[in-house]
């Protein structure tokens, strides 16, 4: 007979491979001998979220509370459910016990931290994270993300310090060096003393003087060239090739917000059709494609991206016809037939340049074709680019505006993809519909 640790390790590989379907059916099985054994239930709520059934999940999760109130694991999935689903004070209130339980397991807190930062308490977020960090201090997502934070909130010499602890762990990752390529030129152009940034960049090429980014990019940054950009094609690629492959549990919560918006938007414009041609643009994993799939199945559906990780993982979620690993402009100058719809989930900010993005976005439109895009928007100052860390543009809204009507397209509506909640940071992010104007 089969013991309890055999069931748990032969679960728990069904859980980390993302056999999901087998996992459910496998502790549906178990269930029928053992109906109050609760870590079963956390591996069905585990299944069940990751399948898209996020009330499925929370049910699951409160049985496997009922029989191990202690359990940490369940409150703490149980609080993530919560958060993806909006509902903030639950999943705080639920995080919150699941730290009580266990202060020292740090999932909880990046949970906590994550709503007080929407909710508008930072420094309580900043609390959340440092204890995360406290108790896993090599988490290279979590330590970036933090470091993001510092940047945005104006604390240049945490987020400095911290991402130079990063490197010193991580010495050869592209992201993190570009990170901090991106997150110095930001010092200098949005007012951080020029003395002090020059201290840094001296530490930083002292420090890593052998790899290749911080050898092309810290001389420049040393001239002094206040407007000076780090984001070329290749040291981008480079970038997402390094951060790969937790790239979608990094920025799940942001795609499913995009994907839904999308799917509404969609609806009223496409209903019953299933033989229109898109082009994801930065399709980047393929999230934003899945509300895609099914108007184009009987049609085309290509994806271009400059990461060869980032289009391996979009190719394994079998929603494209064609994927293309290029830079995408290059790639749209050779193309004749037009799409019926384009797509563009978070990666407009790695184009500085709006006005010749959109023109060529309008040339690969057909007429009254949709363009449907998110962009960071820049509240931070009055200009219409700025350099934002870890490496991306945002935007004034009159410049979107700008460039949208310059290069032919109306916008069909703009809507928030942060629910109207005040946030501390400068680039609170938006879902725009825009139709191409007939000639």
């Amino acid at each position: 007979m089969i013991t309890e640790e055999e069931v748990v390790n032969k679960l728990s590989v069904l859980d980390s491979t993302g056999q999901y379907d087998q996992l459910l059916y496998e502790v549906e099985d178990y269930l029928k001998e053992n109906p109050d054994f609760g870590l079963l239930y956390v591996f069905k709520g585990n299944a069940l979220r990751e399948k898209g059934d996020l009330d499925g999940a929370l049910t699951a999760y409160r049985w496997a509370i009922m029989y191990d109130p202690n359990d940490v694991v369940a409150r703490t999935n149980y609080a993530s459910v919560l958060y993806t689903l909006k509902d903030y004070v639950g999943a705080l209130n639920a995080a919150d016990a699941a730290v009580l339980m266990d202060p020292d397991f740090p999932d909880p807190y990046l949970i906590c931290g994550n709503v007080l930062s929407l909710l508008g308490f930072p420094e309580q977020a900043m609390y959340s994270y440092h204890r995360a960090l406290t108790f896993d201090p090599e988490n290279i997502v979590l330590g970036s993300y933090v470091a993001e934070l510092y940047s945005k909130q104006e604390e240049p010499e945490e987020a400095f310090n911290l991402l130079m602890q990063l490197l010193k762990i991580y010495p050869k990752n592209n992201a993190l060096q570009l990170q901090m390529a991106a997150t110095l030129a930001f010092f200098m152009q949005n007012g951080v003393p020029l003395k002090k940034v020059m201290e840094f960049i001296q530490q930083w090429q002292k420090e890593f003087s052998g790899h290749q980014i911080v050898s092309d990019v810290a001389p420049i940054l040393s001239s002094k060239q206040m407007n000076y950009t780090p984001l070329t094609t290749e040291r981008l690629s480079a970038a997402f090739d390094a951060i790969g492959y937790s790239y979608d549990d990094a920025n799940q919560d942001e795609a499913i917000t995009f994907i839904n918006m999308l799917e509404n938007a969609l609806m009223p414009i496409y209903a019953n059709q299933n033989d229109l041609t898109a082009l994801d643009i930065g399709c980047g994993t393929g999230l934003g494609a899945l509300a895609l799939r099914g108007y184009t199945s009987n049609g085309k559906l290509v994806g271009v991206d400059v990461s060869k990780t980032l289009l391996e993982q979009a190719e394994s979620k079998n929603v494209y016809s064609q994927l293309e690993n290029e830079e995408v402009l290059s790639w749209i100058d050779r193309q004749a037939e037009p799409f019926d719809i384009l797509v563009a989930s978070s990666s407009l900010p790695f184009f500085k340049d709006l006005d010749v993005a959109f023109s060529k976005f309008n040339r690969v439109l057909k007429e009254d074709g949709m363009f449907f895009f998110s962009i960071r928007r820049n509240t931070l100052n009055d200009d219409d680019v700025v350099l934002y860390p870890p490496f991306s543009y945002i935007f004034s809204e009159s410049y979107v505006r700008y460039a949208l009507k310059k290069n032919g397209f109306e916008i069909v509506s703009i809507q928030s993809m942060q629910d109207g909640l005040e946030e501390v940071i400068h680039d609170k992010k938006y879902f725009y519909v825009v139709k191409k104007i007939k000639k």
